[in-house]
Formats: structure tokens, sequence, C-alpha cells
């Protein structure tokens, strides 16, 4: 059996602000136990958890911590934390994390994070999830892009992780769904008004 992890959020020892504990599959022993490295009380650090296999390219899987109550929500790990380009006040990014496996085939696992009551598209409460790739061009220069209708005309936009350096990567379209080639820099769009997929250099 695989080793696995728990969270508690409400946990106040060793920490006042949750944890997270990783025990072994083979006799159930703890191996590790992380607290949030911001240690901020109350912040549900262990709400959420999920492995996700190898981020890294070390031949060790990597585990995600969610701490949705941290100012600006966050996943915080020894690697990265994370935080949502569009960090709000009770946004809850972080309340909910999962290992999507190998999106783009290049022998890293890539990960997901929702923001269940963050603001988006001029609608309150209305949610939203970011997809990370965690291929070194990602993590070593980390952006991440979404579609979106406002306050912009319609287009996809990229930020640094934190939300700062917010740019346009197009414009004057109504992408519905976009997909990242890392490997080969590439960005990839649907557009449902010209029945057809797009493509443009990242950073095009």
């Amino acid at each position: 059996m695989e080793d696995f992890i728990i969270g508690s959020e409400d946990d106040v020892a060793p920490a006042v602000n949750g944890a997270a504990y990783i025990f072994s599959g083979t006799d159930n022993s703890l191996i590790r136990t992380l607290i949030s490295p911001a240690l901020e009380t109350g912040n549900d650090f262990g709400g959420t958890v999920a492995g996700l296999g190898d981020l890294n390219g070390d031949d060790h899987s990597e585990v995600l911590v969610g701490a949705s109550s941290e100012d600006g929500g966050a996943t915080n790990a020894f690697i990265r934390t994370l935080i949502s380009p569009f960090a709000q006040a009770s946004g809850h990014f972080g309340g909910a994390v999962t290992g999507l496996g190998d999106l783009n085939n290049d022998g890293r696992s890539d990960l997901l994070i929702g923001a269940d009551d963050e603001d988006r598209g001029g609608i309150d409460g209305a949610g939203a999830a970011y997809v990370f790739i965690s291929t070194p061009c990602t993590f070593s220069q980390p952006r991440i892009y979404w579609s979106e209708a406002t306050p912009n005309p319609d287009r996809i936009a990229h930020a640094e992780l934190d939300g700062s350096d917010i740019q346009s990567a197009v414009n004057n379209l109504k992408p519905a769904l976009i997909a990242l080639d890392a490997n080969n820099q590439m960005l990839y769009w649907t557009d449902p008004t010209k029945s057809l997929v797009q493509r443009a250099p990242i950073g095009a």
C-alpha cells in the first residue's frame, strides 16, 4: 500500500493553525508532520490535501496542502507556495486541491486548486479553478493563464502566481477552453464563434 496523507485543519498541536500528517502505507506509522510556513492562526491549513506524484523530477512524490483561510488563500509546501492570481478576502483559494496526473506528457504531475468563493466574471462568489503545470518552464518562470470577458474585452490573460504583472496573451476573441503546451511553448484555445481551435506561441 502506498503512503498517504491526512489533513487536520483544526489541530492545535504542533501548531495553532492546523496540520497535515503523512503515514506509512506499510505499517501506518507517522512519517512526517507538516505545518504551514505562515504560522497564521485559523488559516485552515490541512483542510484539503492531495498526493501529487513527482512535481520536480526527483523521483519522489510530493503533496499539496490547502490553507483556504490564510490571508489571500494559499497552498503551502516546501517547494512552492501558490497564491490565487485574483486573491480575495474569503475567496477560499485552496478550498479544493487535487493532483491531475501528467497533463502535458513531460513526466511531471500537474495540479488543480479551487477557489470556490472568488468573484469572477462580475458574479459574486462565482468561484474559480486554476490548473498549474509543474514543468521547469512554469516553475522557474511561473505564470498562470485564464480566459475572461470582463473587465476587458474578451481575451486570454496571464500573470505571475501572486497576481502581479497581468498581461494579455490574445485579445478580441471569445475563448471557451484554453490549454498550454509547455514543452513546445504554445497556447491553444477554442473559439465557438468560429468553430475552430487556434494557437499562438506563449509570450507572443
